[in-house]
């Protein structure tokens, strides 16, 4: 057997089989990477023995066979391995509590594998968790360097929670699985807000959570977490979801979660949201996938006083993210949410065949100081990108300073009775930019269009847009009274039967800008650009042959002139806007 890996080359291991697997998050636990030997990962410890719960010495010894209780057993056994700052080991076979195991100290809990060697809770015992690290009082001080791996801890819904971590650092929890726990199956808290009692610098590796009443698996009241390989399957509530401390309204007591990272990390068929970042700051997130959950698969959101808006959710990034068949939506910030300089890249949402009516990909409410880069999003019932305003932990504010470069939109807003579009930009948000922009929605209604953009909103930039329709004809763009000063789009590539744009009001708009391309594919009859600005200039570049209509009364048909203007393949075209109507020199 060779020696085992330290923390940062098993990173980099991970990393190299994550980027190199076919589907990321199908990585699993090797024996060959981690052994189970947690001191030679946590560095500051080294055992001068090992306890094997079975010695006869320590209450006649633990019952492997799950028809008798152990606690006592484990109670001794700890006791020994404690004072002798050794490993407490336990062979294969199924152990029986009555009530909660409290682990604490510098002592490894050693078995022999997930699913050899199992922990349970005895049926009709009502016990808080069935295995609990760390303090038990609010008068405790921290616990450290305590470890659990290579076992199952089954609450058989007989206990809250099956592992629940109060007040301990420096742990590490490997190649574990936690199921059939009433609430979430694990569990992590803090007894006071004040950062110096926080849970802090613990480990997961390999966790496997599957078949609890809640969360699978809850960071809570952590900072400096590293979790890697974590996968919670079918529990009611949420999959992993990530939250502060609070006590009282003063922000002083409201500790973040700060410098987490999660590396590889999937819920599947979790009742509620698939991972829920709240009030998170400086954390990073590689390689995460949420699929069939009831909820969202992205949940952003802020809890804390009033005043506190400046410890919002911010300062994190995501990388390589997939959110499949949500029932909620692909990425949600919640009202009340405050999020600022979160960078996101390479995300997937994809909406589920004949599934819900009306679910959209991502909604932004209040959202501040996002940049995203390579987003694509299929399939989804609804609008495949709303931003709103919103009331960021109680106070009034717009959208604004968001970022998207390289997004494809489609196939989306394909079901339901709601209003949808392509990417719907509401009330007054602002300063809101898209660069490289493929559009390719479903257009189910004569009402939907790739772009919507509501009145009041301010500064909105679109680059380098391409818009092909599906299946039917294709509105580009819809603007909303107050907006049409506001709006810049350069660069635009147009499929057959792609219509640009329609206003909401007789007011002039600035787009596209004077250096603007309308790029023109298939034979296109280009019927309808509504009038802009007075001296605006358009110069369409074609494929193919196409024909521009006319309309000498000058009410809003591209070309005042005194019939149809057909250009060949590969010429341009440029056109004046005078007034009400477009003029050229054809």
């Amino acid at each position: 057997m060779s020696a085992p890996m330290s923390i940062p080359d098993l990173w980099t291991k991970l990393k190299e089989r994550s980027a190199s697997a076919g589907e990321k998050t199908q990585l699993e636990y090797h024996p060959d990477l981690y052994h189970g030997d947690l001191a030679a990962v946590q560095g500051d410890m080294q055992p001068t023995g090992e306890f094997n719960v079975l010695n006869s010495a320590y209450a006649s010894g633990a019952d492997p066979s799950g028809l008798t209780a152990s606690d006592e057993a484990f109670a001794a056994c700890l006791v020994a391995a404690k004072a002798a700052g050794g490993k407490m080991r336990v062979p294969a076979g199924t152990y029986l509590l009555t009530d909660r195991y409290v682990h604490d100290g510098s002592v490894q809990l050693v078995g022999d594998g997930m699913g050899v060697t199992t922990i349970k809770m005895q049926t009709g015992a009502s016990a808080d968790s069935v295995i609990h690290v760390g303090v038990t009082d609010s008068s405790d001080t921290q616990t450290s360097y305590a470890g659990i791996c290579n076992l199952t801890i089954d609450a058989n819904s007989a206990a809250s929670y099956a592992l629940f971590q109060w007040n301990a650092c420096d742990l590490v929890v490997s190649n574990v699985q936690v199921k059939n726990a009433t609430s979430h199956g694990i569990n992590s808290d803090s007894h006071t807000g004040l950062e110096t009692s926080l849970c802090e610098r613990n480990t997961y590796i390999n966790i496997r959570s599957s078949g609890n009443g809640g969360d699978g698996f809850v960071l809570g009241a952590q900072r400096e977490a590293s979790l890697i390989d974590i996968r919670c399957t079918n529990c009611t509530g949420n999959g992993l979801a990530i939250t502060p401390y609070i006590e009282g309204s003063s922000p002083s007591l409201h500790a973040v979660a700060v410098y987490h990272t999660v590396n590889v990390f999937r819920a599947i068929g979790c009742g509620g949201d698939g991972l829920v970042l709240d009030t998170v700051q400086r954390c990073s997130f590689e390689g995460i996938t949420t699929d069939q959950c009831g909820g969202v698969g992205l949940r952003v959101k802020t809890t804390g006083p009033d005043d506190a808006v400046a410890i919002g959710s911010n300062s994190f990034t995501m990388t390589n993210a997939w959110f499949r068949w949500s029932d909620g939506g692909g990425l949600v910030m919640d009202e009340g949410t405050y999020w600022a300089n979160a960078e996101l890249t390479n995300v997937i949402i994809m909406g589920e065949p004949g599934g819900p009516d009306d679910v959209p990909g991502m909604v932004f409410r209040g959202a501040t100081y996002l940049q995203f880069t390579n987003t694509e999003i299929f399939a989804v019932s609804s609008t495949a990108i709303t931003i709103q305003d919103g009331t960021p932990l109680g106070v009034a504010g717009e959208s604004r300073d968001l970022s998207f470069t390289n997004t494809r939109l489609l196939q989306n807003g394909s079901a339901g009775s709601a209003t949808k579009h392509g990417i719907s930009i509401q009330d007054a948000s602002f300063d809101i930019a898209f660069n490289r922009l493929d559009l390719a929605n479903a257009q189910t209604t004569g009402s939907f269009f790739e772009i919507d953009v509501g009145a009041n909103a301010l500064d909105m930039h679109f680059t380098d847009v391409q818009a092909t329709p599906n299946g039917g004809v294709n509105n580009l763009w819809q603007i909303g009274s107050g907006a049409e000063d506001e709006i810049s789009v350069c660069n635009i590539r147009l499929g057959s039967n792609t219509y640009i744009p329609t206003v909401a009001s007789a007011s002039s708009i600035t787009v596209p800008p004077c250096d603007g391309f309308v790029f023109l594919t298939g034979t296109t009859n280009i019927d309808f650009i509504t009038p802009m600005r007075n001296g605006t200039k358009l110069t369409f570049l074609t494929q193919s042959g196409l024909t521009f209509n006319h309309n000498a009364s000058g009410d809003g048909k591209i070309l005042h002139t005194t019939g149809a203007v057909a250009v060949a393949a590969n010429r341009t075209l440029t056109a004046d806007c005078r007034g009400t109507a477009w003029y050229s020199e054809r």
